[in-house]
């Protein structure tokens, strides 16, 4: 089935423009993937030896006092990622409402999304855990090799291991999109979340990959206009802060320095949080077109949550 690229695109923007209070969920969603990218940036670097700060010397000195700390703070990002993906099972109940023409708002929705959080990590634990294991299972016998010195046997086996990292890596992100939709609107466990989203993906495939190349491609594009109009709200305080700087004003070139970047990272993060919900509403778009000639007959479609009727 082909999707309606272009009533997908301009009924997202027309949904994401006249309820606005969905762009505070975009807020969640993009803080979500800023953490997500600071923790595979954490792994890269772990493999480094760092020497220790001085400043933590203390927490060596006093094991319970770290112990403490690091627990709290694992508390702390545990939340922030339940709160991510509460954040993207309302703004999917929200946006289901609102097609449907029912009351919704944004704490109705987030009331709601609170009863699906746990299943949307596990089906995102699970899927990293499966491409953890995929890695693992073709990079290892690759370091052997070259630890060996077979060289061109090494190389032969990395480029097959690309052939299939890729496609089961890109399968995945796919049910990452998809399966969210089943756990919230049909009320599916994990596994049948994700069974349900790889036949969707087996059937569709070519229009799915099309239409996630067409939403990266846009993605690309709101993240270099979002940095032109972030740098165009700063650019008068810049040019403020470079005038105080050499007038001898320091103080105010600093402090002026200081609002750009607050001011500039504000503008980024909020237009990229309507960019999320925008891209998250289109996805909504795009399953619903995919799953209309579909049929559950085993499973009954339960009706939507109370939070949106």
């Amino acid at each position: 089935m082909q999707l309606e690229y272009r009533k997908i695109f301009k009924q997202a923007y027309e949904i994401v423009k006249n309820n606005k209070f969905l762009w505070i969920f975009g807020l969640f969603l993009v803080w979500g993937n800023l953490l997500n990218f600071s923790y595979v940036s954490q792994n890269q670097q772990s493999s480094s030896s760092l020497p220790v700060p001085t400043d933590l010397i203390i927490f060596k000195n006093h094991p319970f006092l770290g112990n403490f700390i690091l627990l709290l703070i694992l508390f702390l990002v545990f939340q922030l990622i339940l709160l991510f993906f509460r954040a993207r099972a309302a703004n999917i109940i929200a946006v289901k409402a609102i097609l449907e023409k029912q009351e919704t708002s944004f704490i109705k929705a987030l009331r709601v999304g609170g009863l699906f959080n746990l299943r949307l990590l596990g089906v995102t634990v699970l899927m990293q855990i499966l491409l953890l294991v995929l890695a693992f299972l073709i990079v290892s016998p690759i370091f052997y090799l070259f630890s060996l010195k077979f060289f061109i046997r090494a190389i032969i086996l990395s480029i097959l291991g690309l052939i299939i990292f890729i496609p089961v890596s890109i399968v995945t992100t796919l049910i990452n999109f998809l399966s969210p939709m089943f756990v919230t609107m049909y009320d599916f466990k994990i596994g049948e979340a994700i069974k349900r989203s790889f036949e969707l993906i087996s059937q569709s495939w070519p229009t799915l990959l099309v239409f996630s190349f067409l939403l990266l491609c846009l993605m690309i594009l709101s993240v270099i206009l979002s940095l032109l109009l972030a740098g165009l709200a700063v650019s008068p305080f810049v040019l403020l802060a470079y005038l105080a700087y050499h007038r001898g004003g320091s103080t105010v070139g600093l402090g002026l320095t200081i609002f750009s970047i607050v001011f500039g990272s504000i503008v980024f993060f909020v237009t990229q949080a309507v960019v999320a919900v925008f891209q998250q509403t289109a996805w909504i778009l795009a399953f619903l077109q995919l799953i209309k000639p579909q049929i559950f007959e085993q499973e009954e479609v339960l009706p939507a949550p109370e939070i949106v009727s």
